[in-house]
């Protein structure tokens, strides 16, 4: 897009801000305050909430952001008319609305596409152009991607919680792994099609049957509803459907279910023995798991713990890749080029060991799940450190992938091998 399209409608922007000053110190409002144009105006409270931070923002591309539409704007100027201001007055600012309309329309993919355009537009404190997007601008348009897959679907889930634990096995150089994985209300709002709701997997880098059990020990076999955490499951958990996939077992649910607007929960835990390898060998490098959110979520919580006498793995790193089907690259790691890597701002926060520092309110209320898997498993969480992710509206169909760099091998350990997840 030409930079002279952006330019006019920031300069649009700047003069309506102008007229709808003048307009609310001619009825009496100098300073808007949203419980003023409320009270005074009638305006509804979300207009009157982005006329303001247009208002209070201090650079025309956040005011065009913040800005309601042009029939939002329209809605205050004929709300001033009724308190006295000049039909002149009026008029001239219903111009500069449609002038900025006019503006919004020419930028590629119009008001739809305003949020993409203004990325980058957003001057920093000496005057220079950014391309950093803030945290706000990035969730606003996943949130926009998650309505969207709700109306497509049909579908939308509360949360997808889950846990990594990496503990020392019982042969040299190796580590047990254990993975908790819930899904958390998902509620269908119209019927459609059967759905994948969880399943038990191996490595796709692993030739053999992976050694999987449940997280107290229990044999898993060829009946994946025996790593069903029970306890966090919720709904028609007794009509799950499993099938065989290669080496994975996928639990689905018919067409029926779960019933329209009520919610389920489908929680699982599983331990897979020596699993991946501490140290670097001639084929592995890298140890990596990747998670993939096909309905739309609200909610992501990635939480890895990693046992004391692990810490030379350091801490997770994450890459969210456009290549969700693709194989981690065992020796090279993520791509260091950064080929179909999504930028974001979502990034790991050590939490220290266990699971005594709180989070957020909201992702804290899953906590008990993975302290419940802990106990399972027969592990102290106080010997692991945990980190934490967390995606409000995480984005469906890309690759959620955590890395971490294994030990150098010492001189005595060669021949090792590792193991992706």
């Amino acid at each position: 897009m030409p930079a002279k399209t952006l330019q006019s409608a920031l300069l649009a922007t700047t003069t309506v801000r102008q007229e709808m000053r003048t307009l609310l110190e001619s009825v009496g409002i100098p300073a808007p305050r949203v419980r003023e144009l409320v009270a005074h105006l009638g305006i509804d409270k979300s207009t009157a909430s982005r006329v303001v931070r247009g208002l209070c923002a201090t650079d025309p591309a956040t005011s065009l952001r913040e800005f309601p539409s042009g029939e939002g704007l329209r809605s205050v100027v004929a709300a001033c008319q009724q308190h006295g201001v000049t039909d002149a007055d009026a008029r001239r600012a219903k111009l500069c609305i449609a002038a900025l309309e006019s503006q919004i329309r020419s930028l590629p993919g119009g008001r739809a596409g305003l949020a993409t355009v203004l990325v980058g537009a957003t001057p920093n404190r000496s005057g220079d152009r950014t391309i950093a997007s803030s945290v706000s601008r990035e969730r606003a348009a996943r949130r926009a991607a998650f309505n969207s897959h709700c109306y497509l679907q049909g579908i939308w889930v509360e949360a997808a919680v889950h846990g990594w634990f990496l503990h020392p096995g019982t042969a040299p150089g190796r580590a047990h792994q254990a993975m908790m994985n819930a899904t958390v209300g998902l509620r269908r709002l119209r019927t459609g099609p059967p759905i994948t709701v969880g399943g038990v997997y191996g490595s796709p880098l692993n030739e053999t049957a992976p050694t999987r059990i449940c997280l107290d020990g229990r044999p898993i076999g060829d009946d994946p509803t025996s790593a069903l955490l029970r306890e966090f499951c919720d709904g028609p958990v007794d009509r799950l459907r499993a099938e065989k996939n290669d080496r994975a077992y996928i639990l689905w649910m018919d067409s029926s279910d779960p019933p329209l607007d009520t919610p389920a929960t489908i929680a699982l835990g599983m331990k897979y023995l020596d699993f991946i390898e501490t140290h670097k060998s001639d084929r592995f490098h890298f140890a990596a798991t990747t998670y993939t959110i096909r309905r739309p979520t609200r909610l992501l919580v990635i939480e890895v713990l990693v046992h004391a006498d692990l810490v030379g793995l350091g801490g997770p790193s994450l890459h969210i890749t456009l290549l969700p089907q693709s194989l981690p690259d065992p020796i090279g790691g993520p791509p260091r080029n950064r080929r179909e890597i999504l930028d974001t701002n979502a990034a790991f926060v050590p939490m220290g060991r266990g699971f005594s520092r709180p989070g957020t309110p909201h992702s804290d209320t899953y906590l008990p799940m993975l302290q419940h898997a802990m106990r399972e498993l027969g592990w102290d969480p106080r010997d692991f450190e945990r980190h934490r992710l967390e995606i409000e509206y995480p984005l469906a169909f890309v690759g959620t992938q955590v890395w971490f760099e294994l030990q150098e091998s010492p001189p005595s350990a060669g021949g090792t091998t590792s193991r992706i997840s």
